[in-house]
């Protein structure tokens, strides 16, 4: 499925690079955690 796809399904994707996994991880954590509040506030 494309995004939009998925977006008109309610959804929301984040995409990261496998090196910010890889070598981040924090950071990719604190950018999902961020997003998962954001979206309880709506």
């Amino acid at each position: 499925m494309r995004t939009a796809d998925l977006a008109r399904k309610g959804y929301h994707v984040l995409r990261f690079w496998n090196s910010q996994v890889l070598n981040d991880l924090d950071e990719v954590i604190r950018v999902i955690k961020e997003k998962i509040v954001e979206k309880r506030l709506v």
